[in-house]
């Protein structure tokens, strides 16, 4: 398992990768249904949690991949599965994404 400092790092660069795509810090938190003051949290110092994994995915027309996202779970989750009940799940009940 890669070091959680490795990841959160990885994880924050894809955030931030994710905003500029979308214009700004504002914008990404209002796409996927979150604050500024939580990204700035996922960024410094925790992860994604599995469902902004998704949204952020979609908001980037999948331009960043849930690899660069979440790091640590490409071993325990499979993403095709993953990403078709997740994609399913967020444009059936949330179709502004």
């Amino acid at each position: 398992m890669k070091k959680l400092n490795e990841v959160i790092v990885r994880s924050a660069k894809a955030i931030n990768k994710a905003e500029k795509m979308l214009g700004s810090e504002k914008a990404l938190a209002k796409k996927i249904g979150a604050t500024k003051q939580k990204l700035d949290c996922w960024k410094s110092h925790a992860l994604l949690p599995h469902d902004k994994i998704m949204r952020t995915y979609i908001a980037t027309n999948g331009a960043i991949s849930l690899n660069e996202l979440r790091p640590n779970l490409t071993d325990t989750f499979n993403y095709r599965l993953f990403k078709k009940a997740m994609y399913k799940n967020i444009t059936c009940n949330n179709p502004t994404i």
